[in-house]
């Protein structure tokens, strides 16, 4: 009992851990879910606002290009003038310009600016002071614009601030580059944005490797950016009107590394951590520049009650595990030690039942015995009915060719009489005689086959079987004018078994089939065979028109000894030796029924469970 004990106890820590795991892998699997629908939210609604940042800054380059007057200033400009002439052309377009800049920094629009060809800043519409210095270096954006003629767009950073930028080609109508514009939104839009209409917290990381070594020091620097506590490697961004300070109450210290090793691998991801009494989910959305790599992030702080609530429903879950294991446990182990009580009831009764049985055992022994020897008397009558019937065939088989070969014999000697047995008449007639001789050796050879003992099982087509039968009996039943009709499958219909044993069924169904014809006189008898397969199923139908079998013994023409014939004419074993035959030493199944005019026996034999013997 001790062994069961800790056998037990094994069984409840195995099972319990086991459960365990298991929910604790939908817990993972859920919270993942959670997690994937705060980075997906956060990306929709990023996107939206992407969206139509792009057509707004469209909107602003074509109306910009249209501008009367616009394109007149830079043609002006890609011609030789002098500084003070460039000073004028900067101040008409500042004029031209002024309203409409006003009207798009409404619109979230932060740098409009203006650059010519040899990337040289010609006017900022923010800064309007400032100009003349070379971008080339500091704004690939603009350097490839004015490279290829083409716009691009993403997220770049200047010389001390970042943002989503679209920088134009500017070309006259006739097709001359002229310069390139901008038209940029600085990410306070995006943060604002997400903060007043989508109700999502959020804070912009950038890399410190995109900033230029060159003015890392100056102050403009300090008053724009923040070290990041998600990642060492980045800055955050100060929004104009406060920095969003949710992400300061976070502890993050347990998720630091796992924060660097994610924005490492450049994919969006979410985390969540426990605070105090809530859940936070922190969400990673990378920002790609026109390259098509990461140089940003958008980083979100949000409470979820659904975390908090999948964990706590797990927990209560795997306490009631606990509980409910307990219970069965115990409840195996009362089993158990009834069972052993029983047990012992059981082996007292059983050595009174014992002393029973060895008194029983030899009379159960004699009885084995007694019956064994029945069924080897019933099958020894069997083997001699059929070898009477067989005899019986051959003395017909054999008449028809003694008849030919008599009158061959008598022909030859009326040729010697007449002095006319020459060379040629009598090879003719040997050869005739020899091939009458074959016939019947060959007959005798069929037969023994028949009559030889089967020791191995072996594989053979029922079919065949079934015509070789049939012609073994065919002078018998021609004799008795009985036609045999022969419809078979080209399936195969190969099975393994005792082949002669096969042989002597479908002889006794045929046998039985020609005795009663005889016996009821019938005019035109007629025995159809029909060899068929269905699925697995081989299935072979004897169907004779004699008039079938009254159905008050049908259900008999199975048993030992019961036979509907004469006194001396049947031994009534020989349907109950078939169905010993087919149903234990082939495994298939044997049945009679009254079918149109006659009676109709039926052998199904299950392919599958034969090749198995």
């Amino acid at each position: 009992m001790k062994k069961t004990i800790i056998l037990l106890i094994f069984l409840f820590v195995i099972s319990y851990i086991g459960l365990s795991s298991f929910f604790t892998n939908n817990k993972t699997k859920k919270i993942d879910s959670i997690l994937n629908s705060h980075v997906e939210h956060l990306e929709t609604h990023y996107k939206v606002l992407l969206y139509h940042q792009n057509i707004g800054a469209d909107v602003a380059y074509l109306a910009t290009l249209n501008k009367k007057g616009f394109i007149d200033i830079f043609e002006q400009l890609n011609n030789d003038i002098s500084k003070i002439k460039k000073d004028t052309l900067r101040k008409e377009l500042y004029n031209l310009l002024k309203q409409k800049y006003k009207f798009l920094k409404q619109k979230g629009i932060l740098q409009y600016q203006f650059v010519l060809p040899n990337n040289e800043s010609f006017l900022r519409m923010h800064k309007p002071s400032k100009y003349g210095d070379d971008l080339g270096d500091i704004r690939v954006d603009y350097y490839r614009v004015n490279k290829t003629k083409k716009e691009v767009s993403g997220f770049v950073q200047g010389r001390i601030s970042h943002g989503f930028r679209h920088t134009y080609p500017i070309l006259n109508k006739a097709g001359v580059h002229l310069g390139a514009m901008e038209v940029s939104f600085s990410s306070d839009i995006v943060q604002e944005y997400l903060t007043n209409v989508s109700n999502i917290e959020t804070h912009f990381l950038v890399d410190k490797n995109i900033f230029d070594k060159k003015v890392w020091d100056k102050k403009a620097i300090i008053l724009k950016y923040l070290p990041s506590v998600e990642n060492p490697d980045y800055l955050v961004t100060i929004n104009r009107k406060s920095l969003d300070k949710s992400h300061k109450k976070v502890d993050l210290s347990d998720v630091s590394k796992e924060i660097v090793l994610k924005m490492k691998k450049m994919k969006k991801f979410a985390l969540y951590i426990m605070d105090n009494q809530n859940t936070v989910v922190v969400s990673f959305y990378p920002i790609k520049n026109f390259d098509g790599k990461v140089s940003a992030w958008i980083v979100s702080y949000e409470k979820d009650n659904m975390i908090q609530g999948t964990i706590k429903n797990i927990a209560t879950i795997k306490i009631i595990i606990f509980i409910l294991l307990l219970l069965l446990f115990y409840f195996i182990f009362y089993i158990l030690q009834q069972k052993k009580r029983l047990d012992t009831e059981v082996e007292e009764k059983t050595r009174e039942l014992q002393l029973l049985n060895e008194s029983l055992e030899q009379t159960i022994k004699d009885e084995v015995e007694k019956n064994h020897q029945k069924d080897v008397m019933i099958n020894s009558q069997s083997r001699l009915a059929s070898m009477g019937e067989m005899i019986g065939n051959i003395a017909h088989q054999w008449r028809q060719p003694l008849n030919a070969l008599g009158i061959t014999i008598q022909k030859m000697q009326r040729f010697h009489q007449m002095d006319k047995l020459d060379e040629a008449v009598m090879k003719k007639s040997v050869d005739k005689s020899m091939m009458l001789i074959n016939k019947m050796s060959d007959t005798i050879d069929d037969f023994m086959g028949f009559f030889r003992p089967d020791k191995t099982k072996i594989k053979f087509s029922a079919s065949e079987v079934v015509e070789e039968t049939v012609n073994l009996l065919e002078a018998s039943l021609k004799n008795s004018f009985i036609e045999v009709n022969i419809e078979k499958t080209q399936d195969d219909t190969s099975i393994d078994g005792y082949r002669g044993e096969f042989t002597q069924v479908i002889l006794n169904i045929i046998s039985n089939a020609k005795d009663i014809l005889l016996e009821n006189k019938i005019k035109k008898p007629k025995i159809n065979i029909t060899i068929s397969k269905e699925n697995d199923e081989i299935i072979i139908a004897v169907q004779d028109n004699g008039g079938g079998i009254p159905s008050n013994i049908i259900d008999k023409v199975f048993e030992p000894y019961f036979t509907t014939k004469d006194q001396g004419k049947g031994t009534g074993i020989g349907l109950y030796m078939s169905k010993m035959i087919i149903e234990e030493n082939i495994g298939g199944k044997i049945s009679v029924k009254n079918a149109d005019a006659g009676a109709c026996f039926t052998i199904k034999l299950n392919k599958e469970i034969l090749c198995k013997c």
